[in-house]
């Protein structure tokens, strides 16, 4: 797990005066497989880069990298994995400022398993932000606005990602392995794609105050990110459900501890 600073305040000093700002889970995003959605894609790109309490994260998958020994069919593609990896660095160079961590999906890391190349690392490097990327699972503590209590400070949020891995095709089990998220450490948010099913929920429970000798309530939230991937394939062959491609965002306060999610 990669820890991650995250001071917006520092970086756009106007986020001192912000009330809230936008979280964007960009992830499934399949460039490459015939079936991606460009136009959906972008538009999440464009609504991040144009308003200006926006931010994302990218949570894997972000190419489809169909390879020779992997269960994607190398036939289909409609671009070569070097193709996929030049588009995604020009969709993502406008934005580039905005991210604030990423990490690798199965997708890019059937290349590693292949010839220990890890496509997320130089993507990132080449975007300049490699200190933001998390090989595995990230946890970022989250600074900016400015809340009162006694003395002004910034927000602090704490978020725990991860692309996420198995299956599940109810959406019972789906929402089971988004929340068994928790079973490793505590976050005001939780982030996990993988499974193309956007969903999200809250679970409540009492940590310890040990200054004040008493319990305290804390609200956990947890998010699921959508593809951008229109219905067919395997998908179809399979008889999974169809999903929404529109994407999903988190509204984090910057003056009191809330995180409301649309989907």
């Amino acid at each position: 797990m990669k820890t991650i600073i995250v001071d917006l305040n520092k970086k756009f000093p106007q986020m001192k005066k912000v009330k809230n700002i936008e979280l964007v889970v960009l992830a499934d995003i399949h460039i490459g497989d015939p079936l991606f959605n460009k136009k959906e894609f972008l538009k999440a790109r464009d609504y991040i880069r144009d308003t200006e309490n926006c931010f994302c994260i990218l949570n894997g998958d972000l190419i489809n990298n169909a390879t020779k020994n992997s269960v994607s069919d190398i036939y289909c593609e409609e671009l070569k994995p070097m193709e996929q990896i030049n588009i995604l660095l020009d969709y993502l160079e406008p934005i580039k400022d905005k991210i604030l961590a990423a990490n690798i999906g199965n997708h890019e890391l059937r290349s590693y398993k292949e010839s220990g190349i890890d496509i997320m690392a130089i993507v990132m490097k080449q975007l300049g932000i490699l200190d933001r990327y998390a090989e595995e699972a990230y946890y970022i503590f989250l600074y900016f606005g400015d809340k009162y209590s006694g003395r002004t400070a910034p927000m602090c949020y704490t978020i725990y990602g991860t692309h996420g891995c198995g299956g599940g095709s109810s959406s019972g089990a789906k929402m089971n392995k988004l929340i068994s998220m928790s079973n490793t450490c505590y976050a005001d948010l939780y982030i996990m794609g993988h499974l193309h099913q956007s969903m999200a929920t809250e679970l409540n429970f009492f940590l310890p105050d040990y200054g004040n000798q008493c319990v305290s309530l804390k609200t956990m939230k947890f998010l699921m990110g959508n593809s951008f991937l229109d219905y067919g394939g395997y998908g179809e062959r399979a008889g999974y459900r169809p999903v929404n491609n529109n994407f999903k965002k988190a509204t984090l306060s910057g003056t009191e501890r809330n995180i409301k999610i649309e989907i």
